[in-house]
C-alpha cells in the first residue's frame, strides 16, 4: 500500500509540476548570486555574492516575505527532486561505480538545496544573512585528525566539479539535460547559449574556490579558505579582475536563465520510478 501511494505521488503530474517550479527557484537563485558579483565588479565593495547574500537581497525587496516563502518552496522542490534522482535511479544511472557515485552526487545536491530552501525561510525568522563561515568549518575540520587530508579532499572535489563544468560547457553536454525535447531554432540557440556561458562560468570560480580550500590544506591554515563570496573577491582582486568577475556574474545570470528554460523543456522522467521492480 505504501509503495503504491510513493508511486502514484512521485508519478503524478503535480510532482512533475512540482519539480519544474524547483528549476525556476534555483535559476533565481543563481541569477541573483550573478547580478550581485556585477554589483560587486561595478566597486560596490559590500556586495556578497553567494546563496545567504542573493536571499539577503530577496528579503530586502517589497513583498520579500512572499518572494522567500516561494523561493523557498521551489528550492524544496528541487532538493525532493534530486534525492529521487539518486534514492530511486530515476535517470537509469545504473548500480556500477559511476552510477553509484552520480546517484549519490543527486542526492547530496539535492540535500545542499534543501538546507537553502530551510535557510530561506529562517531569514524571515530573523537568521543572520552573513557571508557563509567555510573559513569556521576550514578551521574545525583542520583541527580533527586527518583533518587536512579531509579538507583537502573536499576542495580537490570541488576544484575538480569545476573542470567538470568547464568540460561540459565546452562539450555542450548540459544539451543532455534537454534531451529531445520539440525546442525551436530560437529556444535551442537559447539553450546553447545561457548552457554553455553559465557552466563556464560556475567551471571558473568553482575551480577557483576548490583550489583556494586545497591550499588551506596544505598550509594548514583555515584563512586560506575561501567561500563563494570570498572567491568573488579574490578574483576580483586579480589582473582583470574586473574583467574575470564581470564574466562570471553574467555567466551566473546566464546560468539562472538556463535553469528555468530547463523548467520548461526539460524531461523529468518519473514515469520510470519502480519500472521493472514488479517483476
Amino acid at each position: 500500500m505504501a509503495a503504491s501511494a510513493l508511486h502514484a505521488v512521485l508519478t503524478s503530474r503535480w510532482f512533475d509540476a512540482y519539480a519544474r517550479a524547483g528549476y525556476v527557484a534555483k535559476g533565481v537563485a543563481w541569477a541573483v548570486v550573478g547580478f550581485i558579483a556585477l554589483r560587486l565588479a561595478l566597486g560596490d565593495e559590500q556586495a556578497q555574492a553567494d546563496f545567504t547574500g542573493a536571499l539577503a537581497e530577496i528579503g530586502e525587496r517589497p513583498l520579500h516575505a512572499i518572494l522567500l516563502v516561494l523561493l523557498s518552496v521551489g528550492l524544496l522542490g528541487y532538493a525532493l527532486w534530486r534525492v529521487v534522482q539518486g534514492a530511486l535511479d530515476v535517470e537509469g544511472e545504473g548500480r556500477d561505480a559511476w552510477g553509484w557515485t552520480k546517484r549519490a552526487s543527486y542526492a547530496v545536491l539535492g540535500l545542499w538545496y534543501g538546507v537553502f530552501g530551510v535557510y530561506a525561510l529562517g531569514i524571515l525568522a530573523g537568521w543572520s544573512t552573513e557571508e557563509d563561515g567555510l573559513r569556521d568549518w576550514t578551521a574545525m575540520a583542520l583541527a580533527w585528525p586527518g583533518g587536512a587530508w579531509l579538507v583537502g579532499a573536499a576542495g580537490a572535489a570541488v576544484l575538480a566539479s569545476g573542470l567538470l563544468e568547464l568540460y561540459v560547457a565546452l562539450t555542450r553536454k548540459f544539451e543532455i539535460e534537454i534531451g529531445e525535447s520539440d525546442l525551436g531554432r530560437l529556444e535551442r540557440v537559447c539553450v546553447l547559449c545561457t548552457g554553455g556561458f553559465g557552466h563556464a562560468a560556475r567551471g571558473l570560480v568553482y575551480g577557483a574556490l576548490g583550489f583556494y580550500v586545497v591550499q588551506a590544506a596544505l598550509q594548514f591554515d583555515p584563512e586560506e579558505a575561501r567561500g563563494l563570496a570570498a572567491t568573488f573577491r579574490e578574483l576580483l582582486a586579480q589582473p582583470y579582475g574586473t574583467l574575470l568577475v564581470s564574466f562570471a556574474g553574467a555567466g551566473f545570470m546566464a546560468f539562472g536563465a538556463y535553469c528555468v528554460l530547463l523548467a520548461l523543456h526539460r524531461h523529468i522522467p518519473n514515469e520510470s520510478i519502480f519500472r521493472g521492480r514488479a517483476s
